[in-house]
């Protein structure tokens, strides 16, 4: 799957949440900044043409994907109530990609041709276990308690975008475009060095600041 195909695709079977989706929808769907603003504004309103759009844009089939079972919603059954910490909601897309990169990594391991290959492979492995783990943890402290355990990165982002808000917007529109070339910057890293070693590092770090753009766009529009 591609980049894309795949956050969708774990959107969708994490439950859809309408605010993820909006991220989803300002990274990858229309580009039309009128739309994103309705969209934007009524999320769960307009749940269903930012399916198809995100589908489309995908490549993948929103049928296909809505008639599998629902094993892993029914597990964690609270990212359904609307007071479910968006951060949550969020770690759970991750958690499903955490799951398929060390998958993926494994399977890996038995083609390399090197012993650095195999290091860096096992390296990912390991890392994206760990990472899997972490929301694990999250998502079972929530789910048995009612509150957040918050040892997971994510819940600084967030702490870093009430930050944001509580902003000037002159200074705002600033950070914006340091962060934009920021962002360019590291997509080009990960496009064009191959450093396994660092793969997770800066896809975790791409995908830090795509969160910190959307949310910037959203407090200037």
């Amino acid at each position: 799957m591609t980049d894309i195909a795949t956050q969708v695709y774990n959107w969708l079977m994490a439950g859809s949440d309408a605010q993820v989706g909006i991220r989803l929808f300002a990274q990858y769907g229309n580009q039309n900044s009128k739309v994103q603003a309705v969209v934007s504004n009524y999320p769960d309103r307009y749940l269903p043409i930012i399916k198809l759009a995100l589908c489309r844009c995908a490549g993948i089939s929103l049928t296909s994907v809505e008639s599998k079972p629902k094993s892993f919603r029914d597990d964690w059954p609270f990212l359904r109530d609307p007071a479910c910490p968006p951060e949550l909601k969020i770690l759970v897309g991750d958690k499903i990609t955490a799951y398929h990169n060390y998958k993926g990594a494994y399977e890996r391991i038995r083609d390399c041709t090197s012993v650095t290959d195999q290091f860096n492979n096992i390296r990912y492995l390991v890392e994206n276990y760990i990472e899997n783990h972490l929301i694990y943890l999250e998502l079972k402290h929530y789910k048995e308690y009612g509150v957040i355990l918050g040892n997971h990165s994510i819940f600084d982002q967030f702490k870093n975008i009430q930050e944001l808000r509580r902003m000037p917007l002159a200074q705002l529109a600033i950070k914006l475009k340091n962060l934009e070339h920021n962002l360019w910057r590291n997509r080009k890293k990960l496009e064009t060095e191959k450093r396994e070693d660092l793969r997770l590092k800066r896809e975790n770090r791409v995908r830090r600041l795509e969160i910190q753009r959307f949310e910037m766009l959203r407090i200037l529009k």
